[in-house]
């Protein structure tokens, strides 16, 4: 496995003299040809005027195999025997790596004969070092694919060339023959100082532990005093960044709920129709219940009911009187005082009416007075002609055709003339009313007009009696509605709360990122604070921290240096066997 992968490594080198660049490790070389870009890159370099296409990915692909066919073309260029090629499958699928090695170093050496380069391929046989771990697995591989190894050392005289001669080895000097003793007992000599250096620092240790025990009273006073100025420093500063961020949190609640706040009465006023559409629907329906609810219990109790009412209209109506009464009895004078001017107004008004409406008719009533006596004459005439009937039945009835033919005259002449005269007598009638009535409301007007503030003052009394008793009718109704009221307020309230506890709870879920980022950022920022803190007050107490690290370390020093030097004791005569066998060699 060794002289194997120090072939791999001349051919390594080989190569990047050939195309001057890197190549990988020589433990992964095997693994980098199988693509053949390296192979097609030395074909590449010898023949540069060629235009030569390489295959490159980083996964390797079938079409790899291009780069290899482009090299065993050059291989069959050169002439290269076929003892010395190796197969697709040799290098694609690692069937056996090395002989393709072998084919690169035959294709050394017959480049090298043909003059194409100056330089052979070298041998490094003995001049390379490997791990142990990469020789065994190098060697398990090998073992594993079960190939023979081709015979490298022969290669030289297969092209006609003498193998180039062994360095002599060179003649050890005293130095070097010192140097190489001493690299043999490297590590017993690096524990013997090891061990004399630790015996050193323990003596050190242990005269610092006993300059800290002398001075271990200051010390601890020294400790205490930092320890208590430390923790000031920390409880103040705990204290600040407590204080800092209950602010911050206290102006980030502050701006949540403003923003809140305006969103919702932002969302409150693009929505007031419907929020009062719907607070109408709702007291509509509520108060559709309330009066479906009182109409049952009153139809249930409608006796009772009935005689509350009554009772109550009447306790109303006896409080309206004596409010009307109290509001009238001051003004009892005044009003007495104005009805009776107004009674001898009206009355005035309706005798002067009268007068004027009997000059107006005079010939009217002229003509209804004859009317009437001649009907009383007629009456007259009547009740003879029914003495006359009781002395005689045919005068009667002559007397009754007669009668009746006269008095069939007379209706027809008056109906007669009463249906010429029945327009004038309308117009004449409408007239006198009208310029009565006229006449009476100008009269009533001027009348009221004087008694105005009286007529005002006596309305302002009976609107205050009204309005009073509306009021206490409100109130009353409100009292016996004041559960209702006061159940109905506190649904509303519990409403209202609800909801704007769930907005407050859905704004925080909306800006939970926001806070989160927030408080992330607060946090960073008080741990930076308190590490700079750390950091300079360690730079404060530098001097004293180094001073009692160095005696601490001291102390374990010595009481390493104690513990090497009781076991050097022990171990004296082996110790001193080891000196004598040195200085000896």
């Amino acid at each position: 496995a060794y002289e194997y992968l120090c072939h791999i490594g001349e051919a390594k080198e080989w190569i990047e003299d050939i195309i001057h660049k890197q190549i990988p490790e020589i433990v992964q070389l095997e693994e980098a040809l199988r693509d053949g870009v390296t192979l097609a890159e030395v074909v590449q370099a010898i023949h540069p005027d060629r235009p030569i296409r390489i295959f490159k990915h980083e996964r390797l692909q079938f079409r790899h195999s291009d780069n290899i066919a482009l090299f065993f073309r050059f291989l069959a260029e050169m002439e290269l025997p076929e003892l010395f090629r190796f197969e697709l499958v040799d290098l694609y699928e690692k069937k056996n790596i090395p002989k393709v090695i072998y084919c690169i170093h035959a294709l050394s050496w017959l480049l090298f004969r043909k003059g194409v380069v100056d330089f052979r391929i070298g041998n490094l046989v003995g001049q390379l070092q490997f791990e142990d771990h990469e020789l065994e697995a190098m060697q398990k591989g090998l073992d594993k694919a079960g190939i023979s190894m081709p015979n490298f050392s022969g290669m030289g005289a297969n092209f006609g060339e003498p193998e180039p001669e062994p360095e002599p080895e060179p003649v050890e000097t005293e130095e070097e023959r010192i140097q190489r003793e001493l690299s043999e007992h490297e590590a017993m000599i690096e524990d013997l100082q090891s061990q004399i250096r630790g015996a050193m620092v323990r003596l050190k240790l242990g005269d610092t532990m006993n300059q800290l025990w002398d001075a271990e009273e200051a010390l601890v006073d020294l400790q205490s005093r930092i320890r208590g100025d430390f923790a000031r420093q920390i409880s103040d500063y705990r204290m600040d960044m407590r204080r800092f961020a209950v602010q911050l949190q206290s102006a980030a609640r502050g701006f949540l709920i403003r923003k809140h706040r305006s969103n919702r009465e932002q969302t409150w006023k693009s929505q007031e129709k419907q929020v009062v559409t719907i607070q109408s629907l709702f007291r509509a329906r509520k108060a559709r219940t309330e009066v479906t609810r009182m109409r049952t219990h009153m139809q249930k109790q409608d006796m009772g009911i009935r005689n509350l009412q009554a009772a109550i209209r009447g306790a109303l109506s006896r409080r309206n009187v004596s409010d009307q009464y109290e509001a009238t009895r001051e003004a009892e004078e005044p009003v007495r005082l104005l009805q009776a001017a107004i009674r001898g107004a009206i009355k005035r008004k309706q005798i002067e009416r009268q007068i004027e409406e009997g000059y107006a008719s005079e010939e009217h009533v002229v003509s209804l007075q004859a009317a009437i006596r001649g009907m009383l004459e007629r009456k007259g005439h009547a009740a003879n002609a029914d003495l006359l009937r009781k002395h005689s039945r045919s005068v009667a009835t002559l007397q009754h055709a007669m009668a009746g033919f006269i008095q069939r005259q007379k209706l027809e002449h008056t109906r007669i003339s009463l249906d010429a005269e029945t327009p004038a007598w309308l117009k004449l009638q409408s007239t006198a009313r009208g310029q009565s009535a006229r006449r009476a409301f100008r009269n009533l007007k001027l009348d009221l007009q004087e008694q105005l503030p009286s007529i005002i003052a006596l309305q302002s009394a009976f609107r205050a009696g009204c309005s009073r008793k509306e009021v206490n009718a409100i109130k009353d109704a409100l009292s016996y509605r004041e559960n209702s009221i006061l159940t109905f307020q506190s649904s509303a309230r519990g409403y209202m709360f609800r909801n704007k506890h769930y907005a407050d709870i859905n704004a925080l879920h909306a800006q939970k990122s926001a806070i989160r980022d927030l408080q992330s950022l607060s946090r960073a920022y008080l741990e930076r604070q308190r590490v700079f803190d750390v950091l300079c007050q360690l730079n404060e107490q530098e001097d004293q921290i180094i001073k009692l690290q160095s005696i601490a370390r001291a102390l374990l020093g010595r009481r390493d240096i104690g513990i090497l030097l009781g076991q050097l004791e022990d171990e004296e005569d082996a110790v001193m066997e080891l000196q004598s066998a040195i200085r000896g060699s």
